[in-house]
């Protein structure tokens, strides 16, 4: 039996990919947008597709890279606030089947790196700030939420 989620209005979702190197670094993005955070190559689900297809065009879009999804890491969902819809981020362990990454979309990204998994940049989105510790440690199937948005987004 399906659950309903408790809300009536637009469902958002994002997918993003987690990447590590040799070195279990994690690659970022730094947002050339609102709050210019740190976040997972990614971004909006677009209609009829599925998430596991928009983390694959995502990475080539912002760091120019083919990635092949591996498994999910989790989901977390956010409710309603701030003027925003209900949230669903997805989060999958990917690897670069081709390419180097870099900054493929310089109008919406800042920056492109490798970063210490255990220290990350701050700030960092929420998705990658709470599946972050789950996909270093190779953890599957994480469902969080709803969770509150910490901080109310800046700017777009």
């Amino acid at each position: 039996m399906a659950q309903r989620l408790g809300y009536d209005g637009d469902i958002l979702m994002g997918a993003g990919a987690f990447v590590f190197d040799e070195r279990s670094c994690v690659l970022l993005i730094k947002e050339n947008y609102g709050a210019r955070r740190f976040s997972l190559p990614g971004g909006a689900v677009e209609k009829d597709e599925s998430p596991q297809e928009a983390v694959v065009r995502e990475a080539m879009e912002e760091v120019g890279v083919r990635v092949i999804v591996d498994y999910l890491v989790g989901v977390v969902a956010f409710p309603p606030e701030y003027d925003l819809p209900y949230f669903l981020g997805f989060a999958f362990r990917c690897t670069i089947a081709e390419g180097t990454p870099f900054r493929a979309s310089p109008d919406e990204i800042a920056d492109v790196g490798w970063f210490d998994s255990d220290a990350p940049p701050s700030p960092l989105s929420n998705v990658a700030r709470l599946l972050l510790g789950a996909a270093a440690s190779g953890q599957r199937g994480v469902v969080l939420g709803p969770m509150p948005r910490p901080v109310p987004p800046l700017g777009g």
